[in-house]
């Protein structure tokens, strides 16, 4: 198995000033393009583009009124009029030829020739990389062989361009086309090789090809240094526009994708099944072949019509997806791919084409408040179970959010109670919201089906305020990141409470003597970090200082904190493919094995539930529990 240690912790893109934004820009390409090679290749495309559209509109201006050949008049071999190696071919003296540019633009011109140097040898550093990088050319489409040859044709034209220029020798002839522009009456010379620039530039732009990739790269790079930029619209959809959920900076990053495959290697469901259609690379390219038809450069002319099939071919392939976010820490152009699977599944969900199971979820929790269907009321079953000692009170300092999950999975019953006893252990002021905790809203968010998503936030968030809390404590991450992460984008506002994982909780106390072990555990411990808590919020070394607290032998996995390998359960693909989730769930419970753990340590319940199932399938007689159990079991409290 291959581990890359390439994969950092993603944070989403915080506002920059503008001048760390150009540093970012020219000083770290592979922050946005796989290969120096790639970098020099777009970003010269860019510039050598920009000056020749300079150098031609200025002849166009200062010779519309003097014409370049007048009629009658011989026409030279060469189109660079002015210099000694266009007059020798012409049989002109240096005193006869007239200047093709103004003065002024000399300076461009002589920027247009060193940029065009740089152009060439990018050209060829990429062309070196397609024919090595299989990875690279599995992404490619038809239209990128066609750009790329046409692209290969005018280097062609340039390097001649270059040689006829300094050796008065032309290994390319150059094909001349005259143009008459009657109601001025003057003549001019144009090279062939301009309309096929200007035909790559029109076909590049239409289609997406590599002149929009480069653009929209810089222009990433460029809206992070002067904004705080988001993906995926909560208010103020469109909803008459399909891909309406998207903001113009989501529609950006989808125009942007340098088609590296960084992704494709860093995926664990892809690792699994081998599909290309599952790589993350092959399903962000099929949605943005959707969204361009609604969002895309030629839907200014008109608007392709989004069909029922584009939306069930969207659906076939976005829940083999766990939004684990291994993608987005090692794409090199820093996308925010969770949140546009996310905005992908909604448009499906709103389209009618989500799963049965999805759908199922949706049901569920609009109706009951909760994950599984039952009676709300019944959230509370656990404290009798467990005979857990749970304060009831109308005020309180703190309230433990159980979440659906751990209310309701009678395994975990354990993990409430071993919270309960640690915050009794605390003398924290603390309870529960009992039957008014409704569901969070994550299984809501991470399956697209949003409708309903506000009214479950308001409600959650007024209960807590009436009971003024002060703290929220979670044993989940999904419920950690929807209050502190989605929340106050639904409502609009910062909410008056603050919001903290059970892993935060606990490392800000362990100098507490009351959270002195009673004893540590002797045997191999080793720690699964979530992805929801690890890689997408950056919580690595909290919960390891806690296990460091309360057991000896502490056992590393080879892909651990940013590197993670998913368990297999998020993203609902556990509801939708659950063949596959347990497949990606039976590869990391392997690498448990090599480990030669006994104690198989996590900080979330859905990890705890995929983890365990896994260890079944693969028949390993292995201890697996939350990190609260841990601490309570050393401190003697349950």
């Amino acid at each position: 198995m291959k581990i890359d240690r390439r994969i950092r912790a993603f944070k989403y893109p915080t506002k920059k000033s503008l001048v760390n934004a150009l540093v970012e820009l020219f000083a770290y390409p592979r922050m946005w393009f796989s290969s120096i090679s790639f970098w020099l290749f777009h970003v010269s495309m860019v510039l050598v583009l920009l000056s020749w559209l300079a150098l031609d509109l200025s002849f166009i201006f200062t010779l519309l009124s003097d014409p370049l050949v007048e009629t009658g008049k011989q026409i030279p071999h060469a189109l660079n009029i002015g210099e000694c190696s266009s007059c020798h071919g012409a049989g002109m003296t240096l005193e006869s030829a007239r200047p093709l540019w103004p003065d002024f633009m000399y300076p461009v011109r002589i920027f247009h020739r060193y940029v065009g140097a740089l152009f060439v040898i990018g050209f060829v550093l990429y062309g070196i990389q397609l024919v090595k990088n299989r990875k690279l050319r599995d992404g490619l489409s038809r239209f990128d062989y066609v750009e790329f040859a046409i692209i290969g044709i005018i280097v062609a034209y340039g390097v001649s361009y270059t040689i006829n220029s300094i050796f008065y020798v032309e290994p390319l002839p150059y094909t001349l086309i005259t143009l008459t522009i009657p109601f001025i009456d003057q003549t001019f010379v144009v090279g062939f090789h301009i309309f096929i620039v200007y035909g790559w530039l029109l076909a590049s732009i239409l289609f997406s090809g590599g002149i929009m990739k480069a653009i929209a790269c810089i222009a990433l790079v460029l809206n992070r240094g002067i904004s705080h930029p988001k993906v995926l619209k909560f208010k103020d959809v469109n909803e008459n526009r399909s891909f309406g959920n998207l903001t113009r900076y989501g529609v950006t990053q989808l125009m942007a994708c340098g088609k590296d495959g960084d992704c494709v290697e860093a995926c664990p469901v892809h690792d699994e099944n081998k599909s290309k259609s599952s790589s993350p690379r092959a399903r962000l390219l099929a949605y943005r072949s959707k969204v361009l038809k609604q969002r895309g450069p030629i839907s200014l002319i008109f608007k392709r019509k989004i069909k029922k099939k584009d939306m069930e071919e969207l659906n076939s392939f976005l829940y083999e997806c766990t939004l684990c976010g291994r993608c987005m820490s090692v794409c090199p152009v820093e996308f925010d791919l969770v949140n546009l699977w996310k905005a992908a599944r909604e448009t499906t969900f709103m389209d009618g084409c989500s799963p049965d199971s999805v759908k199922e979820v949706s049901k569920q929790i609009r109706k009951h408040k909760n994950l599984y269907g039952l009676p709300n009321d019944t959230r509370e079953d656990w404290i009798d179970y467990e005979s857990a000692n749970v304060p009831r009170k109308e005020k309180a300092q703190t309230i433990y959010f159980v979440g659906c999950v751990t209310s309701y999975s009678g395994r975990l019953g354990e993990v409430a109670k071993s919270v309960s006893s640690i915050l009794n252990h605390l003398g924290e002021d603390w309870t529960i919201l009992g039957g008014n905790e409704w569901c969070c809203g994550a299984p809501l968010d991470f399956s697209g089906a949003t409708p309903g998503l506000e009214e479950i936030a308001r409600h959650n968030v007024e209960a807590i305020e009436n009971m003024d809390a002060k703290q929220v404590i979670f044993n989940c991450p999904g419920c950690y990141r929807a209050f502190k992460e989605k929340y106050p984008s639904i409502l609009g506002h910062q909410l008056k409470f603050q919001s903290i994982h059970l892993v935060e909780y606990l490392n800000s106390k362990l100098e507490d003597e009351r959270l002195k072990p009673k004893s540590r555990f002797t045997g191999i411990v080793t720690y699964h970090d979530p992805c929801e808590l690890g890689r997408l919020v950056g919580m690595y070394d909290e919960p390891r200082a806690i296990i460091a607290k309360y057991a000896e032998n502490i056992a590393e996995l080879p892909e651990n904190r940013s590197a993670g390998r998913c368990c297999g359960t998020g993203g609902v693909m556990k509801a939708v493919v659950p063949d596959l989730a347990n497949k990606v769930g039976v590869t990391r419970i392997k690498q448990v094995k090599d480990a030669k753990a006994e104690l198989l340590i996590s900080a979330c319940p859905a990890c705890l539930i995929g983890l365990g199932e896994a260890a079944k399938i693969e028949k390993l007689p292995l201890k697996i529990t939350d990190i609260s159990k841990l601490v309570s079991d050393q401190l003697d409290l349950t």
